[in-house]
């Protein structure tokens, strides 16, 4: 076996990990950062900070818009 293959084979062994956004020890494979799928989104979500609430506000408008045309025609 090569160094490089022994080097992959050791990478796809679970072992101890610290999540990178709340910092809780867990178990998981190399290449995991994080200790969940609610962290995962979180930190999404805080490195997109404003995307994400430029998305939430144009939704907002596009409801509060859709809302504010069925009330004018049941007046």
């Amino acid at each position: 076996m090569s160094e490089v293959a022994r080097a992959l084979a050791a990478a796809r062994r679970p072992g101890p990990r610290r999540c990178v956004f709340c910092g809780k020890d867990f178990v998981g494979y190399a290449w995991r950062k994080y200790c969940s799928t609610s962290c995962m989104y979180k930190a999404y979500r805080q490195r997109h900070r404003e995307e994400v609430l430029q998305r939430k506000r144009e939704a907002y408008r596009r409801r509060k818009g859709i809302q504010g045309q069925q009330q004018e025609g049941q007046i």
